[in-house]
């Protein structure tokens, strides 16, 4: 299917531009510029140029490499029991992470975090809501099989926290998390050792558990 448009605007009487876009077969779109030059009396070809044109937006594309997180995710330690849940968007413009933390004696902490492409900022970024009324933004850099997001949050009281969350894909069911550097207004506070989290179906790549990730928490602050 191809689709054209001959112009002549400014240019001399005897330079004329085609300019089209087609779509060969089904997987591949491309445009070209053609120039034709008018020669005793007719058009001739000058020059052409060709462009592909890229497949899907350019944020379900660069959230390509985050895709082994789709699906649904539990920790390994009775101790630490979470639990996550990622998918993906309409058009995968954003993958949607829901988690679950559960720890004795306190509520259970449930959030949300959403990550994008940041057209901008040229990078992944993520932002997060949490069922205590807290709220913050992630940065994200790939280092070989290593997602490091640098985070910042603003604590239901107003505090300011930070962190750097670490997550490292061990295999398409397996992947660690950790948060280290972790600092609440001038105060540092002890890293969050290690934790492997597990897909708990087959069926698709799930987010991590973002939900200690994206956490210098509250709770922790407090303590």
């Amino acid at each position: 299917m191809a689709n054209f448009s001959f112009q002549r605007g400014i240019l001399p009487p005897s330079v004329g531009v085609r300019q089209s876009w087609a779509i060969a077969g089904a997987p591949s779109e491309s445009t070209y510029l053609a120039i034709h030059v008018k020669k005793d009396g007719q058009w001739k070809l000058d020059s052409v140029r060709e462009t592909e044109i890229p497949d899907g937006p350019a944020a379900s594309l660069a959230l390509q490499e985050l895709a082994w997180l789709v699906g649904e995710w539990g920790s390994e330690d009775p101790d630490a029991p979470l639990s996550a849940s990622v998918t993906w968007t309409k058009n995968k413009a954003f993958l949607n992470y829901s988690f679950k933390v559960s720890a004795p004696d306190v509520d259970d902490l449930e959030g949300t975090q959403v990550i994008g492409w940041d057209p901008a900022a040229g990078t992944i970024r993520s932002w997060l809501f949490d069922s205590d009324g807290g709220f913050g933004e992630g940065t994200w850099t790939k280092k070989d099989n290593a997602w490091i997001v640098r985070f910042s949050q603003v604590l239901p009281d107003g505090r300011k926290a930070s962190a750097t969350n670490v997550y490292t894909m061990i295999d398409a069911n397996t992947f660690t998390w950790k948060s280290i550097g972790r600092k609440v207004d001038d105060e540092f506070l002890p890293n969050v050792e290690e934790v492997k989290i597990v897909r708990k179906t087959s069926a698709r790549p799930a987010k991590e558990t973002n939900t200690g990730v994206e956490k210098t928490r509250s709770r922790d602050a407090k303590k």
